[in-house]
């Protein structure tokens, strides 16, 4: 089985490859699969696990100078763990103070169908 690309064929098992030789160059096992995965979508267009189901997670900003958006806006981060969503996030958004994600709070969709979302708008989108 293969992936797919613009009349090339990928094997399915490429995504799984890159990532364990990240991991075996000491990259830890979740950032490693947030970079292929990125990558996958920003450079090739396609999902690099496609058997892998993808949570959103929504990034929230308060008044701070330094976030990268403001109050009413959100990041939404597609990963397969809380984790992994912060490593995907941080590659776009480095932290601004050491060890701090540079936002307000973190939404799970259980979380965020809790609030009053319709305040809120979509700035980006990190697969």
């Amino acid at each position: 089985m293969s992936i797919k690309i613009k009349n090339t064929d990928i094997p399915y098992n490429a995504g799984a490859n890159a990532v364990q030789a990240m991991v075996n160059n000491g990259v830890d096992e979740e950032t490693a699969h947030a970079i292929i995965q990125s990558l996958g979508h920003e450079l090739l267009g396609v999902d690099m696990f496609p058997d892998e189901t993808l949570q959103p997670f929504r990034f929230t900003f308060g008044s701070a100078s330094y976030f990268p958006y403001g109050l009413g806006q959100y990041v939404l981060v597609y990963a397969l763990s809380r984790k992994e969503a912060v490593a995907k996030y941080r590659m776009r958004h480095p932290d601004h103070n050491p060890d701090t994600i540079c936002c307000s709070s973190i939404y799970s969709e259980s979380s965020w169908n809790k609030i009053d979302s319709s305040c809120y708008e979509c700035m980006e989108i990190i697969y």
